[in-house]
């Protein structure tokens, strides 16, 4: 029989905090499911609004800027609007990629 190193109040103190552990890894697994499940969606808002981008954006913009009252405004005729957003999306996908690959 192997030989106890720590005292039952040690003992009690160790499982005590590994509790506190155990309910907030299950709580930062939900988290981390709900984080999956929305990331889809995130990922494909982004991704039909570069192909809008690369596509149809230009001639809609001038299309509009030709017929709309000069005070309506949108972000989203913004070219540097959607391509920042675009390249912030990009790199912190890049960011994602290299934590999950580093917790592996």
């Amino acid at each position: 029989m192997a030989k106890i190193k720590k005292t039952v109040k040690e003992l009690r103190a160790g499982f005590k905090e590994a509790d506190k552990r155990l309910l907030q890894a299950e709580t930062d697994l939900k988290d981390f499911r709900e984080f999956v499940k929305r990331w889809k969606k995130m990922n494909d808002n982004i991704k039909t609004l570069e192909q809008y981008y690369h596509a149809q954006w230009l001639e809609d913009v001038e299309a509009f800027n030709k017929v709309s009252d000069k005070n309506e405004y949108y972000n989203s005729c913004s070219q540097d609007a959607i391509w920042n957003t675009s390249q912030d999306f990009y790199s912190e996908k890049i960011k994602l990629i290299k934590l999950l690959v580093s917790s592996l």
